[in-house]
């Protein structure tokens, strides 16, 4: 024969164990979240470290090549011989490795538009008062000729000197030159490419991306 207790309402307790054997699934999902939302703050905070760091080394050697440059100006022409190459060598090295990282999102917009605009200065106003550091010989020198197989480098610097020597131009510098940045790093090839470095596996590489691809051969016509 029931009993009054059958007819009870189940204890707390009994209510607690079914709640939790009913949570248990979102629970786990929370957990899941609450775990990927950490991993990918730490990724930021990685990425961004990256980020700061690099800025700053290229900055340091942008600094440390002022200082040879003014020790270059004051050499004799014997020196200068010896020593504007490898003034040229390091410069343009170092304008292509902030061209590299800027394509690979370790160096932000802002960042390398200001850059740009100081390249862009380098090519009106070096070689005013010593023509044998003129920016656009040293290009044309050294810069272009260490950099051929880098033809959206080439291009880009291109373009900057095609600015640069433009008399009334109705586009400023700092658009200009957010303009191009904004060109290249948008290209379909070059996203594939972040995405390739992001994988850290060469083997799953596109080799057959432009960006991989050196330029072809101008054809002399006579």
């Amino acid at each position: 024969m029931p009993t009054v207790a059958d007819y009870c309402i189940p204890s707390w307790l009994d209510l607690l164990v079914k709640v939790a054997q009913m949570s248990a699934p979102f629970i786990f999902l929370a957990s899941l979240y609450v775990a990927w939302r950490a991993f990918a703050r730490t990724q930021h905070l990685s990425y961004f470290q990256k980020s700061v760091d690099a800025v700053m080394n290229f900055n340091a050697r942008y600094e440390a090549l002022i200082d040879e440059r003014h020790a270059i100006t004051g050499s004799s022409a014997e020196e200068k011989q010896a020593k504007i190459p490898k003034y040229f060598e390091k410069f343009w090295s170092l304008q292509s490795d902030q061209f590299d990282f800027f394509l690979l999102g370790l160096v932000d917009p802002i960042t390398f538009t200001t850059w740009s605009q100081s390249l862009m200065r380098e090519f009106r106003n070096t070689g005013a008062k010593d023509p044998s550091l003129s920016m656009m010989t040293g290009w044309e020198n050294h810069g272009r000729r260490n950099s051929s197989e880098s033809p959206l480098f080439i291009d880009y610097v291109k373009r900057l000197v095609d600015h640069a020597n433009e008399q009334h131009s109705q586009v400023t510098d700092r658009t200009f030159c957010m303009a191009i940045a904004q060109d290249v790093y948008d290209r379909e090839d070059v996203r594939k490419f972040r995405r390739h470095m992001l994988d850290r596996d060469p083997h799953k590489w596109d080799w057959e991306l432009e960006i991989f691809k050196p330029p072809k051969p101008k054809l002399k016509v006579n």
